[in-house]
């Protein structure tokens, strides 16, 4: 029974990073870098990819990074970049 929940939450990440990376941000992001780590390490969780060192090191430094978008005025922009700095801290709790 546990082994199918836990199946179950890691497909849904699954689907969830997939269908973050296939939305992309909003048009109006002016400032946005396709190919970021945010996106490396978000595309690693849909592909079902273990992090390599350096890319677990730089995941706790995006989320350490996240407290800084509470700041952001943009409703819709902030609510995409804590979407991608959740989903990099749900790929780092499964890795």
């Amino acid at each position: 029974m546990f082994r199918n929940l836990f199946k179950k939450k890691k497909n849904d990440l699954i689907t969830r990073c997939s269908a973050y990376l296939e939305s992309g941000p909003p048009q109006h992001m002016t400032d946005y870098v396709s190919g970021s780590l945010t996106e490396l390490i978000i595309d690693h969780g849909a592909n079902r990819k273990k992090l390599a060192p350096e890319l677990l090191e730089m995941a706790s430094i995006i989320l350490d990074e996240s407290k800084s978008i509470q700041k952001i005025e943009d409703t819709e922009i902030r609510e995409y970049l804590l979407q991608g700095f959740e989903l990099v801290q749900e790929i780092l709790k499964n890795q």
